[in-house]
């Protein structure tokens, strides 16, 4: 089961809950998740019931360019990983589809 909730432009949470059931074992899992996007950056954090804790940082430096941290504790096995990114996108729009002033800006005199 999954719950999720937009609380604001800028802030969203989501708990989830996995139940596991095997003929051997049963297993449940609860993460809990929270967003929270910046002007030119998105932040991502959730932690979980197995002793999980991630975030994730997204940088943005253009309309198709950004730069990734993210990081991940987990408390039971006693390990840890971090780990960055490059993020290139190609887009068909125009550059004025994407907000940019249009060619030759300012007019000449």
């Amino acid at each position: 089961a999954t719950y999720w909730q937009k609380l604001s432009d800028k802030v969203e949470v989501a708990a989830d809950l996995q139940l596991i059931a095997a003929p051997q074992r049963r297993e449940a899992i609860t993460t809990l998740g929270a967003k929270y996007d910046f002007r030119m950056a998105t932040f991502r954090a959730q932690v979980d019931s197995t002793g999980k804790v991630s975030a994730l940082l997204e940088q943005k430096f253009g309309p198709s360019f950004a730069f990734l941290f993210a990081g991940e504790i987990d408390h039971l096995k006693n390990a840890a990983k971090v780990g960055v990114g490059v993020m290139i996108e190609s887009t068909s729009l125009t550059p004025e589809e994407m907000g940019y002033p249009p060619q030759g800006y300012p007019p000449h005199a």
